[in-house]
C-alpha cells in the first residue's frame, strides 16, 4: 500500500495466548489479503499474554517488514472487547474489523463481510454455521443456549449470531461505538451489536461455516461460564432498563403495546370511553398542525415518532424526517406508512432518545409530543433533545399539565382506572406553569407559544437560543 493512502481495510488481530496457531493462521489471512484487491492493513493487539505470543508477533512484523503490520502490546490484561476496541481507535481504514485468530471462521470470508459494508450496510458479521461433531458438541450446545437466551432477552432484530468473533463496521460506525460499549470482555460483542441495533444502523449477516480449530486447547468451563453468561446478560438487561429513563411500566407498555395504541386511538377506532382520549388527540392534532409549517429540505427530527402520523405530513411538504421511537412495531409501521405516501428522504431509529445517535445541532425542528409524560426526568430529556435542534432552530415538546382537571387519573386509584377504562401506562411527571417555564430556560430554549390542550397537557413550542 502506498504511504499516506487510506487503507479500505483495517483488520484487528486481538491476541491472547495464541502461540499454538499465530504464525499458520496469519500466513492464511496475508493470503487471503495479498488475493484481493483491497488495500489493507493489519493491527495486532497483544493482551499480555503468559506464552510467546508477543514474541512471536515481533517475529512477524520483523519477517514482513514491507507490509503493512503493526502491533500495540497492553502491559496488562484488559480483555478481548477492550483488545479489539483499542485496534479500532488505531485503525485507518474506511473499513475497520476483526475475527477471531484461530480461524475457526476461515480468512476467505473477510472479502465478503468488506463488501457488504461497500454495498451500504453499516456492519457485517459472519453469521457460524456449525459443522456438527461430537468432539464439539459441548460448545456447539453453548453457543446455542446462549443464542437463544440473548433472542429473548436482548433481541437484536436480523441478527441472529451476536457473539460471532467476525465484524466489521464502517470505520466512523465502530468509533462512536466503541465509547458507548462498557463491557471490556467476552459480553462486548453482545452490548456492542445490541447498542448498534438500537441505534438505528444497518446490519447484515454473511453465512460462514464454523469448524473447530482442534490445535487449540480450549479454556471453557461450561458449568461456571454458562451461569457466568446469564448473570452478565441479566445485568445487562436491567441497565439497559435504567438507561430507557421511563418507569418499567411505561416503556414497557409502548414497547409491546404501542401498535395497538394506535389502532384504538389514532387510526379512528375509538369506541366507548377511548372516543375521549381520541377527542384529545385531535385537538392537539389541530394545535401542532398550525405549528409544523415545514419547508423543502427542512430537517426534522421526531422523537417518540409512534406510528409515523407526524412525519408522513412533514415528508409530504419535502422535509427530511427522522423518526425515533422504543416499539419496533411503530417503527415497522411508520416505515410502512412514509413508503406507501411516497416519501424516500426517511431515517427511522428504534431506541430510547438516551441510545440514539443522533448528531447535535442538525436539525430545524425537533419534535416530542407524548414523550416527556413517561420519563421522570423530563427535564434532562428536554435538554437533550434541544441540543439535536440547531441554534435558532425550532423545538415542540408536550408536558402533563398541574393543575389538570383530570388529576384523578394521575392518583394511585385513577392509575387503575386510567388502565382499565382507556389501556393507557400511567404518566410519570406533571409540571406546573412555572415549572414548565424553568425546564425551557435550563434547555436553552426560549418559549415563544404555550397552550394548555383541554386543560390537560402543555404543548410548548419555541426556539434554541444556546
Amino acid at each position: 500500500m502506498a504511504a499516506g493512502r487510506v487503507p479500505d481495510l483495517s483488520l484487528i488481530l486481538a491476541c491472547y495466548h495464541e502461540e499454538q496457531i499465530l504464525e499458520s493462521s496469519v500466513e492464511a489471512i496475508l493470503k487471503v489479503l495479498r488475493a484481493s484487491r483491497l488495500r489493507w492493513e493489519i493491527i495486532f493487539v497483544e493482551d499480555a499474554s503468559r506464552d510467546r505470543t508477543r514474541n512471536l508477533i515481533k517475529g512477524l512484523l520483523a519477517r514482513h517488514r514491507t507490509l503493512p503490520l503493526r502491533a500495540i502490546f497492553h502491559d496488562r490484561n484488559m480483555g478481548r472487547g477492550r483488545s479489539v476496541a483499542d485496534g479500532f481507535r488505531a485503525a485507518r481504514g474506511r473499513v475497520v474489523g476483526f475475527i477471531d485468530v484461530d480461524l475457526e471462521v476461515p480468512a476467505h470470508y473477510v472479502p465478503a463481510c468488506w463488501q457488504a459494508i461497500a454495498d451500504g450496510a453499516d456492519i457485517a458479521l459472519g453469521k457460524r454455521v456449525f459443522k456438527f461433531s461430537m468432539r464439539g458438541i459441548v460448545r456447539y450446545a453453548m453457543s446455542i443456549g446462549y443464542a437463544s437466551v440473548v433472542r429473548r432477552l436482548l433481541p437484536v432484530p436480523g441478527v441472529t449470531d451476536t457473539e460471532s468473533g467476525y465484524k466489521f463496521f464502517r470505520r466512523e460506525v465502530a468509533l462512536a461505538l466503541v465509547d458507548e460499549v462498557q463491557d471490556p470482555g467476552w459480553f462486548w460483542d453482545t452490548e456492542i451489536m445490541f447498542r448498534a441495533s438500537r441505534g438505528g444502523l444497518v446490519i447484515t449477516e454473511t453465512p460462514c461455516l464454523f469448524v473447530r480449530n482442534l490445535a487449540k486447547q480450549s479454556t471453557v468451563r461450561p458449568l461456571r461460564d454458562s451461569l457466568h453468561y446469564l448473570r452478565t446478560v441479566l445485568a445487562f438487561r436491567r441497565r439497559v432498563a435504567r438507561e430507557d429513563g421511563g418507569g418499567p411500566e411505561s416503556a414497557r407498555y409502548w414497547k409491546e403495546q404501542g401498535t395497538a395504541f394506535a389502532r384504538h386511538y389514532d387510526r379512528g377506532q375509538a369506541t366507548g370511553p377511548m372516543r375521549f382520549v381520541r377527542g384529545f388527540l385531535e385537538q392537539r392534532a389541530r394545535i401542532l398542525d398550525g405549528w409544523l409549517a415545514v419547508r423543502p429540505g427542512m430537517r426534522v427530527l421526531d422523537v417518540g415518532c409512534g406510528h409515523g402520523l407526524h412525519l408522513v405530513s412533514m415528508g409530504r411538504r419535502g422535509a427530511r424526517v427522522t423518526g425515533v421511537d422504543i416499539s419496533p412495531g411503530m417503527i415497522a409501521q411508520a416505515r410502512a406508512a412514509l413508503i406507501a405516501a411516497g416519501i424516500r428522504s426517511f431515517r427511522l431509529v428504534c431506541a430510547p432518545l438516551e441510545a440514539a445517535r443522533l448528531p447535535a445541532g442538525a436539525s430545524d425542528l425537533v419534535l416530542a409530543v407524548g414523550l416527556l409524560d413517561y420519563l421522570p426526568a423530563w427535564q434532562t430529556a428536554w435538554r437533550l433533545l434541544a441540543t439535536r435542534a440547531r441554534l435558532g432552530g425550532s423545538v415542540i415538546v408536550s408536558v402533563p399539565k398541574r393543575p389538570s382537571p383530570f388529576f384523578f387519573f394521575r392518583t394511585r386509584p385513577g392509575i387503575w382506572f386510567r388502565r382499565v377504562l382507556f389501556n393507557l401506562p400511567p404518566i410519570m411527571v406533571t409540571a406546573t406553569r412555572a415549572e414548565l417555564d424553568a425546564a425551557a430556560l435550563g434547555a436553552g430554549v426560549q418559549l415563544t407559544e404555550v397552550v394548555a390542550c383541554q386543560g390537560t397537557m402543555w404543548l410548548a413550542r419555541g426556539r434554541r437560543v444556546r
